[in-house]
């Protein structure tokens, strides 16, 4: 149902905007709980767009040029921008921060060495 689906969406972005409101969005001072709360936001809003666009491409052609379909139309573009935006801020947010959990944490994942395993043909024990 198209409607639940809007409902739905409003309702868990007003819960997102007041967990994230008093935060500053600066990726030096971003703190491991913060990357944790945007990671799992970020996986729901994507689940969440995929359903949108499935939900979407179901709608007859007369829903999906009322006024219901059109704003789930835009829901999902501007959702999909929001996205990306969001996993950007992740990462870069992983990258620099000073927080040095998230620095240990980040660094299993993100290498800084960029000829790392290239040009190397030597084992080494770890």
């Amino acid at each position: 149902n198209p409607n639940v689906y809007l409902k739905t969406a409003g309702f868990i972005g007003i819960i997102d905007a007041l967990c994230v409101s008093k935060w500053t969005f600066d990726v030096k001072s971003m703190t491991e709980i913060q990357a944790i709360v945007i990671c799992c936001g970020t996986t729901f809003d994507l689940s969440w767009c995929i359903i949108g666009s499935i939900l979407f491409t179901q709608l007859s052609y007369s829903c999906e040029h009322s006024n219901v379909g059109l704003m789930i139309f835009a829901y999902i573009i501007a959702k999909w921008i929001y996205v990306g935006c969001r996993i950007v801020f992740l990462i870069s947010g992983c990258q620099s921060s000073d927080d040095p959990h998230l620095q240990d944490r980040s660094s299993r994942y993100f290498s800084y060495d960029s000829n790392r395993g290239y040009g190397s043909n030597t084992l080494q024990a770890v």
